[in-house]
């Protein structure tokens, strides 16, 4: 026979194992464009790697973003070999990671992850995220924050229901709005956290989870930053288990 407690462990332990079932992806791994002060815009698009979840992709490899046109340098992607990353859980979450160097003058990045989508169900959600600034030239460096343009402007948006930045997409987060180096040739850095601990609920039901990252750079300044966005259903504790449940184990 098996006990009471057994039984009521065994089902809320069921119930906090469900999970949705297998995600897919829309778009590339990792979009990145890259536009100078006056409007020359240059691009890099890596398409999604074959194969089921977990869905990675990473370099070192130093892109150089040149204009279309005139052949200038507009920026870098993963400047002296730094590391960039983009990688898509189905259970699910959307990691983020770039390495970035603006060129001769202000630029505007805009780095947008690919559309996670899953079952729809209930959720709640958590987003880390931690930025770096570096004053590569002695002049001092700022990082501005574009985000939404109907948003409050943070470099770090992450939406649900629809793609980040687009006028569909429920916002959870938008972080980091401005960070600024606190002399020459220095390094400032800034994580978030939210919530602070564990997850907050959803208001309403998702199916899907994208992130954009967006702001301006100041001429010739580094930009870094490593972000990661989860949804899980919420979990169900012993309270909530079924009681007519636990008495048909225990029978």
């Amino acid at each position: 026979m098996i006990s009471l407690t057994a039984a009521a462990f065994a089902v809320v332990s069921l119930a906090l194992m469900v999970m949705p079932a297998q995600a897919t992806v829309t778009g590339g791994a990792f979009y990145i464009s890259a536009r100078n002060a006056v409007g020359d815009e240059a691009s890099i698009r890596v398409p999604l790697p074959f194969g089921t979840s977990p869905w990675v992709w990473e370099s070192t490899e130093e892109m150089e973003m040149r204009s279309p046109t005139t052949g200038e340098l507009i920026a870098v992607l993963n400047p002296s070999g730094r590391h960039s990353r983009a990688e898509y859980i189905d259970d699910p979450a959307v990691g983020m990671n770039f390495s970035v160097q603006a060129g001769p003058s202000p630029t505007t990045f805009n780095i947008t992850s690919a559309l996670l989508s899953f079952t729809s169900m209930d959720g709640e959600a958590r987003i880390t995220a931690g930025f770096s600034v570096t004053d590569a030239d002695g002049d001092g460096a700022t990082l501005t924050g574009l985000g939404n343009p109907s948003g409050t402007q943070g470099a770090y948006l992450a939406q649900y229901n629809g793609f980040a930045g687009t006028v569909s997409g429920t916002t959870f987060a938008e972080e980091i709005h401005s960070m600024v180096t606190p002399a020459a040739f220095t390094t400032t850095v800034t994580s978030i956290d939210l919530p602070p601990v564990g997850f907050t609920s959803l208001p309403i039901t998702v199916s899907d989870m994208s992130v954009m990252i967006s702001f301006e750079l100041t001429p010739n300044d580094l930009a870094s930053g490593t972000s990661n966005f989860v949804i899980q259903p919420p979990p169900l504790s012993t309270e909530t288990a079924s009681w007519g449940g636990i008495k048909g184990l225990y029978r």
